[in-house]
């Protein structure tokens, strides 16, 4: 496995919203909110889910929806707040659509790892390395 760069955890929400001047969120401060959750049975909805209710309170999210533009799209018309990796909102954020907040959490302080069988097929490789060169920084 190679190491591609940090793949951070961030509560996406639009610009007008109470989180959105914060240097960093604590996980159970966005559970007072309505979410937009992107999917409702992947891996991060269930791993979100799982912080939650181990903490005791609901996520209470108002849309489920698989699709990352739509997820975005109601965050920033204001409908909810979500959790997302930074790699995917990024864009979106340097232009203003929607805001992002790192999350204060250890775990939400994730890498992104590309992994490849050792098999000789030399175009795995590559790909991994193209990934490591095209990912964004921190």
């Amino acid at each position: 496995c190679r190491a591609l760069g940090p793949d951070p955890l961030v509560v996406v929400t639009a610009p007008g919203h109470p989180l959105a001047g914060a240097a960093s969120v604590h996980f159970t401060q966005t559970l007072s909110h309505p979410w937009v959750a992107w999917g409702e049975h992947g891996a991060l909805a269930t791993h979100l889910q799982l912080r939650a209710a181990a903490l005791g309170l609901p996520l209470r999210a108002v849309v489920h929806h698989p699709a990352i533009a739509t997820v975005l799209r109601l965050v920033a018309r204001g409908v909810g707040i979500t959790v997302l990796p930074r790699a995917l909102v990024q864009a979106d954020a340097a232009v203003g659509v929607v805001a992002c907040v790192p999350l204060a959490e250890h775990w939400a302080a994730r890498r992104l790892l590309a992994c490849h069988a050792a098999d000789g097929d030399g175009a795995r490789g590559r790909l991994v390395q193209a990934l490591q060169r095209g990912w964004p920084a921190p």
